[in-house]
């Protein structure tokens, strides 16, 4: 229905975190969708709401934006640019959902690699290599995380550089040094996988 259901919005939000059953909720979640971009800012929000560790990749806010879609990417644009840290993380991680549609993204997505959080240049990671494939434009940024002071970061990295292939092989040098040296298993498990 778009806009004129907008005044909906809040109440559906409510429903869907109180829903019993899974039925119920996947229908306040199909509904918010329906309602499109004006679903959005209060979906924003509802990240504002979390601590940290509670969001994860399966959260329903997550999958209500990835139904909505490029309709959601404007505003997740601009929770890129927002101080609180859990809504900078749930627009990074909706980003990554809605995948190469989300490409208008792209930039603001580059300048938060070096982001002070080491969360926030992870996601940032996985969310370019999602939004934007072209590896000749990814291998950079990869490269020097793989050198990252914070393992989740070069996790990412390392992780990243496996999904690329044979299109990482000019990351070689620095994936068998991060095998050779790199001390976290998760991190030799993906520049393996890389290699």
């Amino acid at each position: 229905i778009g806009e004129p259901a907008r005044a909906a919005v809040p109440r559906l939000i409510a429903l869907t975190k109180q829903a019993g059953n899974d039925e119920a909720k996947a229908v306040h979640i199909q509904t918010l969708a329906n309602i499109n971009h004006y679903s959005v800012s209060p979906l924003l929000n509802e990240f504002g709401k979390r601590k940290p560790g509670e969001l994860t990749e399966e959260d329903w806010v997550l999958n209500c934006l990835k139904r909505i879609g490029p309709s959601a990417v404007g505003k997740l644009r601009g929770g890129l640019r927002n101080k609180n840290s859990m809504i900078l993380l749930g627009s990074i991680l909706a980003l990554r959902q809605i995948g190469p549609l989300a490409k208008d993204a792209v930039p603001q997505l580059r300048r938060l690699i070096t982001h002070r959080d080491p969360q926030i240049r992870g996601e940032s990671l996985l969310a370019l290599h999602a939004v934007d494939a072209d590896p000749a434009a990814l291998l950079p940024p990869l490269k020097e995380a793989l050198s990252d002071p914070t393992p989740a970061v070069r996790r990412a990295a390392a992780r990243t550089l496996a999904e690329l292939g044979e299109d990482a092989e000019p990351a070689a040098k620095q994936l068998t040094a991060a095998l050779n040296d790199d001390e976290d298993a998760e991190v030799q498990l993906h520049t393996a996988r890389a290699l």
